[in-house]
């Protein structure tokens, strides 16, 4: 499963990146200025220099004048492939039997693709908070300063850890229950963010696979990231499925038991 819905997410990554660029654009109203923004707010989620994706997304923004609203239309509708993938996946996690009707497995698609884009947009606006307050260390005491930085240290974590609890809520055709679906997102998330800075360190000391793979090796290492990505994603969903079995079968064992008693 993790193969398949690395392979989706890369054929929508272009889409879904040029779709995230125009949408932050309009707020910030100035398409190059979103793109320099969205693509630091990418680094933080790639361990990769995505300077490869630029010239794909310059050329696009080139021809914003031509876009217009059925090419943003066209932009989503790549950009939401992935996450049919994704339900799937999810679907044959929590044994769903009764999968959506095809509009509304879009529907429910298309916005977990533009809440994607929005927590980008938020990790975007702490990386403007962070460097806010970097300004203000100087003039704050130690303690505060020092609390500062660790809760500014610790946001991408927790915005991850509410990306992954909000889409393992909203994908499937189940609806999870808060507390394993929430534990599952905060163990995936912090196995998503050791994966993603160990994979940083691999790729910045060990330069082999340049030599193996020369022009294609920043290509080969996004395609190994998104891999290892998705079966983090997948494993948190195991996790949070496997809960929600123990608390349904402690349940049942408690209303069996409470029934024998009454029967008693």
């Amino acid at each position: 499963m993790a193969c398949a819905c690395a392979y989706c997410i890369l054929l929508s990554l272009v889409p879904f990146l040029a779709f995230g660029i125009a949408v932050i654009g309009f707020f910030i109203g100035s398409s190059e200025r979103a793109l320099h923004s969205f693509i630091s707010s990418v680094e933080g989620f790639l361990p990769l220099n995505p300077g490869f994706l630029q010239s794909t997304l310059d050329h696009i923004l080139a021809n914003r004048g031509t876009l217009g609203l059925i090419g943003l239309v066209g932009l989503l509708y790549g950009a939401h492939q992935a996450f049919l993938v994704l339900e799937n996946a999810l679907n044959l996690i929590w044994e769903v039997r009764e999968p959506r009707k095809w509009y509304q497995r879009r529907f429910i698609a298309l916005e977990a693709t533009v809440l994607t884009i929005l927590f980008m947009g938020a990790d975007m606006s702490a990386a403007v908070v962070m460097a806010f307050f970097s300004h203000l260390f100087p003039y704050l005491t130690a303690s505060l300063s020092s609390l500062i930085q660790v809760g500014l240290t610790l946001l991408p974590l927790v915005l991850t850890t509410l990306l992954f609890y909000e889409l393992y809520r909203l994908l499937p055709a189940y609806r999870p229950p808060k507390r394993p679906a929430f534990i599952g997102a905060i163990v995936a998330a912090i196995f998503w963010e050791l994966i993603r800075i160990a994979f940083s360190f691999f790729l910045l000391r060990f330069h082999s696979y340049d030599k193996l793979y020369g022009s294609l090796s920043k290509l080969v290492a996004l395609v190994i990231w998104t891999y290892y990505s998705m079966v983090i994603f997948l494993l948190g969903a195991e996790i949070a499925a496997d809960l929600a079995r123990k608390e349904r079968e402690k349940e049942l064992e408690t209303t069996r038991a409470e029934i024998t008693s009454i029967q008693e």
